[in-house]
């Protein structure tokens, strides 16, 4: 996969070379920028090749695995598509899987926040880690109900006011449900100096003034989501 540029990379930052060793079947990349953006630089982890079942079965080779996934001897058809989270693949056994790719790697508690979330919530049921990372995330593939948005989208095409406040209210009654069944289990950062330290650092580098953000603390309110 290293040959097109995908919509998940940094187009703003070059590529450089590293010495970093990746688990077989990956690569690692490294980018850091030039000129104003030189305070800038980032790692991500995405498949070398992903075309036939072998190539599946040597991916996930030397990764740990967590929840339901499919046994890798049984895949007999991959195929795969670009997002801008990441590759995407699907993969045909006796049960179709969507297989998600996260090049920019995650916090290593997906799993957990996996387990805690309502199962009313569009979930992966398992998923591969590397070195405590999660580096890709399972689910099974199944036919998928118009979604909040393509509704919304349309009420507005059709000038319906009134459906497109239904929809809202109905999405923010959703969300509250979310968040109270969550509420006592997810926490804001127990480290939020450090948080405002990181993103003053990024305001720095690109020569950016948050004016509308207030800095971040052990009480600050935040949108709860699953982390993938």
């Amino acid at each position: 996969m290293s040959e097109g540029a995908g919509p998940w990379r940094p187009e703003a930052l070059p590529q450089i070379e590293h010495n970093e060793i990746s688990p077989r079947g990956f690569e690692i990349l490294e980018f850091s920028g030039r000129g104003p953006l030189s305070g800038l630089s980032c790692s991500m982890i995405q498949p070398s090749e992903l075309i036939e079942p072998s190539d599946w079965i040597e991916i996930v080779s030397e990764l740990e695995s967590w929840g339901e996934v499919p046994d890798p001897q049984s895949i007999v058809h991959v195929s795969t598509s670009d997002h801008v989270r990441g590759p995407i693949a699907n993969l045909r056994s006796e049960t179709e899987w969507v297989a998600e790719f996260l090049p920019w790697g995650a916090d290593g508690l997906l799993r957990k926040r996996v387990n805690s979330y309502p199962e009313s919530c569009d979930l992966p049921c398992g998923g591969y880690s590397w070195n405590g990372s999660e580096v890709i995330s399972i689910r099974k593939e199944v036919e998928q109900n118009t979604n909040s948005r393509e509704l919304l989208l349309d009420a507005f095409e059709h000038g319906s006011m009134k459906d497109a406040e239904e929809i809202l209210r109905e999405c923010g009654r959703d969300l509250g449900s979310v968040h109270s069944y969550v509420e006592g289990i997810r926490v804001t950062p127990a480290d939020p100096n450090r948080w405002n330290s990181r993103v003053s650092e990024l305001e720095e580098a690109l020569n950016a003034h948050s004016i509308w953000r207030a800095p971040y603390s052990s009480d600050s309110e935040c949108m709860v989501c699953i982390g993938d």
